[in-house]
């Protein structure tokens, strides 16, 4: 599988953090627009590394790829967690397989899709992160028992 390197290099490694969507301010607000130059809360600057969770991850590999993703609240607990998914696939059309810049939506534990990466350029890999770990690139072929679906935004 050929990675295209030079797109994602400095997202591999980036920690993940619930809620994450780029950069931090030194009150702790999150910033996606890395070009604003301090929080309008606080007039703070930005501090610490860029992290993401993994719809803030696929938010930011989407927008490289000129595709619009809309802003989701990401949530832990179950029960919310399944409210906020229902709630948010209006945003999305279902395709019938991995196409690039699609979504790749998984279940992994339970009844609800809890997790999503970005299928690639080449449909046999795509880009997530998970709790504990830090974004990494993997092979679909590795995660397909888990896979729940694919998805298109609708923006």
């Amino acid at each position: 599988m050929k990675i295209p390197e030079s797109k994602y290099t400095d997202l591999l490694g980036k920690p993940f953090k619930i809620g994450g969507r780029g950069r931090f301010c030194s009150c702790g607000r999150l910033y996606a627009d890395r070009e604003v130059p301090g929080c309008d809360l606080c007039s703070g600057k930005f501090v610490g590394a860029v992290c993401y969770d993994c719809y803030g991850l696929a938010m930011e590999v989407c927008q490289r790829n000129n595709i619009l993703l809309p802003e989701h609240t990401s949530v832990c607990e179950p029960a919310l967690m399944t409210e906020a998914i229902e709630q948010g696939k209006s945003d999305f059309t279902e395709v019938p397989g991995p196409t690039p810049f699609c979504l790749v939506v998984f279940r992994l534990a339970g009844p609800c899709t809890t997790h999503i990466g970005v299928i690639l350029e080449d449909p046999r890999g795509f880009i997530h992160t998970l709790p504990g770990r830090t974004v990494t690139i993997e092979r679909l072929r590795r995660w397909e028992r888990k896979v729940d679906g694919y998805r298109y935004s609708r923006r």
